[in-house]
């Protein structure tokens, strides 16, 4: 265990990242956050909605008091999703600490899979307190989780980013990564983290991490310290797609979309197995520069695979590859090792992904059992 001079020294470099002029870290974005004392207290409200086919709770508005019981009566009357629990969807300002942390209690002894959907914005004791809390947390493309100090009065409070720090680490988040955020971000501002920053921070935790040997991982911290970027981890995880799941794998680092490999079924295709790369760039560029797609996954290999380019989001498209139904079993119960190869026309390089399956074969498995149904 690192001595205080080390931790206070981790927590002072990542510190003079967030205060320098020029932060280093893509997409953190530094904003104005208001509170608007003069409207009146409104409770946060809780909905159960139908998301990706599965039914969620949506926690929507400030954190006051008395919420966290009638969240503790919602939560146990949401059903669990497939990957085995309930999901909360998290749309909040943030609020009272102290019942910020009464709300982490009901998830302490009923766990959850803390979302903040595309679109949404947790910020403040929602992010800091409130998602960290999630057994299982992630973010979606365009949604955003925002952090800065405690106040009373607009006064930081030293003692209370202590205890977010604190509260931090006994959920599995490294201290500095929130602790460099509350102590030196001035409450009247919000450090905004995309959702690739949350993943780099180490904040983010996916279904399935631990059946797959995946090691917690905070890529950015590890950067400060040494320089470079710690090598990605041979795991495959779990997150959503459409109304189903995908496993997904991170060849080039952890946090990284880039390279990203998805697995997927399709109800539409029953039977036949979709294996992707997300690859930064709109699609139409992407298929001009496609020679072949190649799959290299003994037994299974696929040269020159009839593949497919389509863009899905604003940043990134994926080239597609089909696994064929006789070709299923064998991939998920029997390959070991697997190169995704895309070749190039001149003068662009191959673009390659070399990883393993071994250790995640209950994911895959659960992967190719949740197919989604666009």
């Amino acid at each position: 265990m690192a001595d205080i001079k080390t931790q206070a020294s981790f927590v002072w470099l990542i510190a003079e990242t967030v205060r320098g002029a020029e932060l280093a870290l893509r997409a953190l974005v530094l904003t104005f956050f208001f509170i608007l004392t003069a409207l009146p207290v409104v409770a946060m409200e809780f909905t159960q909605i139908d998301w990706r086919g599965k039914t969620a709770l949506l926690a929507t508005g400030e954190i006051v008091a008395g919420d966290a019981t009638r969240f503790k009566d919602e939560l146990k009357n949401t059903p669990f999703a497939p990957h085995g629990v309930p999901i909360v969807l998290l749309d909040s300002p943030g609020g009272s600490v102290s019942e910020a942390l009464a709300m982490s209690e009901i998830l302490d002894s009923n766990p959850a899979h803390t979302v903040i959907p595309s679109g949404a914005k947790c910020a403040s004791a929602c992010a800091s307190i409130l998602f960290i809390a999630g057994t299982f947390r992630t973010m979606e493309t365009s949604a955003a989780f925002g952090q800065h100090s405690c106040s009373v009065s607009g006064i930081p409070v030293q003692s209370c980013n202590d205890d977010l720090a604190k509260h931090a680490v006994r959920h599995g988040v490294a201290y500095g990564a929130v602790a460099a955020f509350v102590t030196y971000v001035p409450p009247e501002e919000i450090v905004w983290f995309n959702r690739e920053d949350v993943d780099c921070w180490g904040i983010s935790r996916y279904p399935f991490s631990e059946e797959s040997g995946y090691e917690t991982s905070d890529p950015c911290a590890f950067k400060l310290y040494s320089g470079n970027m710690p090598a990605s981890q041979s795991a495959w995880r779990i997150d959503f797609s459409g109304n189903g799941y995908m496993a997904f794998l991170r060849p080039a680092h952890d946090h990284l979309r880039e390279l990203q490999l998805d697995l997927w079924c399709d109800e539409n295709k029953s039977g036949n197995l979709f294996l992707s790369m997300e690859i930064q760039g709109p699609a139409e560029a992407i298929t001009d520069t496609i020679d072949s797609v190649n799959l290299y996954a003994e037994p299974v290999i696929l040269r020159d695979a009839n593949y497919r380019v389509e863009q899905i989001d604003e940043t990134y498209s994926r080239a597609t590859i089909e696994i064929q139904k006789s070709d299923v079993m064998p991939f998920l119960t029997e390959t070991n090792s697997l190169t995704f190869w895309i070749s190039t026309h001149p003068p662009y390089q191959p673009i390659v992904a070399n990883t393993y399956l071994s250790n995640s074969r209950e994911v895959l498995l659960f992967a190719a059992n949740n197919c989604l149904n666009k």
